[in-house]
């Protein structure tokens, strides 16, 4: 990491650096809530996890980079470093936009993709009395300019209702899915018959319903079957339930 710039006032394009611009320093909890939060959104867009690079107290802030970055042609291409630069770009375009839309009801826009940091961050913000400086460099076709913003408490208190609204609506959204989904496997499971249960089948079933809904929706889809005396399929949901595990990582807030 020695070749990145993680100064204050950055023009490293790799970085993304906010603070907290209040007299009272973050505690522990407060920064971890944060960088949770942004790591959080950033993993729901990308894939990828954010990597912390500095951070400093007193008016705290700290230097935030792309996983994969950090390890550089190690676990990456040219083409996939690049891209990776330019979705921690994209995300910090998004939290300024989110934070300090222009026009106001522009926070509509976009603000569901980072709205658990929107919210967190401003949550701080109001606790400590701080504003919020955001700041990037950007690169676009050869030219570089620098997202460079302050957001005061008031104006990201206002920005946090909105997240908090899309977060509602969005877990609605999410639960009402999953409901559907889950009568739907179940009916399918249900067709399941003879003596030779298929593993493929119970696996591709499996997974499904991790990735809509976890481990406790799947243990749910066994236990009815259990209930209607299908022990051998609930066995076998169950055994792929075990098998997978370590495997397959469903992050729940």
């Amino acid at each position: 990491m020695a070749d990145f710039d993680f100064s204050r006032d950055t023009e490293d394009a790799r970085v993304l650096t906010i603070a907290f611009t209040g007299e009272k320093p973050l505690g522990a909890a407060e920064v971890a809530t944060v960088l949770r939060a942004l790591d959080t959104d950033y993993r729901a867009l990308n894939g990828r996890g954010l990597v912390l690079g500095r951070l400093e107290i007193g008016s705290t802030w700290f230097s935030l980079y792309d996983a994969l970055v950090a390890v550089g042609g190690v676990a990456g291409s040219i083409a996939e470093i690049a891209k990776a630069i330019d979705d921690i770009s994209s995300f910090g375009v998004k939290l300024a936009n989110a934070l300090k839309p222009k026009p106001p009801a522009a926070a509509e826009t976009g603000i569901a993709d980072v709205a658990r940091s929107v919210k967190e961050m401003a949550k701080v913000s109001r606790k400590t009395k701080s504003g919020i400086k955001v700041r990037k460099t950007l690169t676009t076709n050869g030219s570089v300019e620098t997202l460079d913003i302050d957001i005061t408490p008031v104006e990201a208190i206002a920005a946090s209702k909105v997240a908090s609204q899309k977060l509602k609506a969005t877990t609605r959204t999410t639960k009402d899915t999953l409901e559907a989904y889950h009568g739907e496997l179940l009916g399918a499971v249900r067709q399941i018959s003879g003596s030779t249960i298929d593993p493929s089948l119970i696996s591709a079933l499996v997974r499904a319903l991790m990735i809509y809904g976890g481990v406790s929706s799947v243990q749910m889809v066994a236990s009815a079957l259990e209930g209607e005396g299908r022990g051998d399929v609930a066995a076998a949901i169950r055994q792929e339930i075990d098998k997978g595990r370590g495997q397959v990582t469903i992050q729940r807030e």
